[in-house]
């Protein structure tokens, strides 16, 4: 069973991986979830997608891209550990390469950014991680 992750990624290597709660079950299973809060839960979903479209969009010079990728649960354990470590150009890395399925929010360049990153001396400000 693949699931679903979004967030944001640039020349440093990853820099969030979250699962999507509703893992794409459509609005009458997140009902069966959420109950009276699905709306609510959706319109989160939302404002963070924009959020990290937004963020992409302002910090072209650390090649940002959004995304969105499905994993199996093992991968999504692997990247979890590698991000907890600190290890986040191996966590990319790994998503890059083990994800079943990657999806870029459409902002301009991403896909000429991810196939670029990760690579640190990309950053015009050095890395400060």
């Amino acid at each position: 069973m693949a699931l679903t992750y979004i967030g944001l990624a640039d020349c440093n290597g990853l820099s969030s991986f979250i699962p999507e709660i509703s893992q794409g079950m459509g609005k009458r299973f997140n009902k069966i979830i959420f109950g009276d809060k699905a709306e609510e839960e959706q319109k989160k979903l939302q404002a963070m997608l924009h959020g990290m479209y937004m963020s992409a969009q302002a910090n072209p010079q650390r090649w940002t891209v959004a995304y969105q990728a499905k994993v199996t649960p093992e991968v999504a354990d692997e990247i979890d550990e590698l991000m907890k470590e600190g290890e986040i150009v191996d966590a990319l890395i790994t998503l890059k390469t083990k994800a079943s399925e990657i999806g870029l929010l459409g902002t301009p360049n991403s896909k000429k950014f991810w196939e670029r990153i990760p690579d640190p001396s990309l950053d015009p400000f050095g890395s400060d991680r």
